[in-house]
């Protein structure tokens, strides 16, 4: 029981510790030297505790853009993450699903990152293909 308790009492602290985390991201999709519209684009946030959370996600434009924006509250840092899941150079019937890492830089307390170009004809070795 003092256990119980004890692990009740950290849980607390944790949340009375935690911030409110805002994230923005920002870029531009291609394949194949062409922008593409339609790509679902995910923001997730892992931290060292819990498994990664969906922040915000949005279907590139037809210019191939995407802005999310997303918040989190959370005691330590989080890490970003980016999920593209498009069809560029995939086999008929199969998505390709992408993972990168968000550098982040931060203005007033706002983590942002305008991460320009994606190719997503390159495959990278976090990649999975879901048929």
């Amino acid at each position: 029981m003092k256990h119980l308790a004890f692990l009740l009492l950290i849980g607390v602290a944790a949340l009375i510790e935690a911030k409110t985390q805002e994230l923005t991201v920002k870029g531009i999709v291609a394949c194949e030297k062409r922008r593409t519209d339609g790509v679902l684009v995910e923001l997730w946030a892992k931290d060292s505790v819990d498994p990664a959370d969906l922040l915000a996600s949005v279907h590139s434009s037809n210019s191939g853009q995407f802005t999310l924006k997303g918040t989190k509250d959370e005691a330590d840092e989080i890490y970003p993450i980016l999920r593209f899941t498009h069809n560029c150079q995939a086999k008929p019937g199969c998505t390709r699903i992408q993972n990168y890492d968000v550098p982040m830089t931060y203005n007033n307390e706002v983590m942002m990152n305008d991460m320009g170009f994606f190719t997503l004809d390159v495959v990278v070795h976090t990649e999975k293909e879901k048929c």
